[in-house]
């Protein structure tokens, strides 16, 4: 899958991703930042995904992973 059909999946799935998102961190501009991020991410990664497979559980973990340190980040910045 190339960079151009990464993110016409990621469109399509926002929605979806951003709830991943906000269920992390609970926060509704740093899900916007967040999601930001895993665009950049999932661009970068995509001669890593296995087409034979699902892009939405690829990119929830993804984006489980940018939201929790986007959350640990905000947490520290906080001390």
């Amino acid at each position: 899958m190339n960079s151009e059909e990464i993110i016409a999946n990621f469109s399509k799935e926002y929605r979806r991703l951003w709830a991943m998102a906000y269920s992390v961190c609970r926060d509704h501009h740093l899900c916007d930042d967040i999601l930001q991020e895993v665009s950049i991410v999932l661009s970068k990664k995509a001669g890593d995904f296995d087409s034979s497979k699902a892009f939405l559980p690829w990119a929830i973990g993804i984006t489980r992973i940018q939201a929790l340190r986007a959350s640990q980040k905000k947490k520290l910045d906080k001390l």
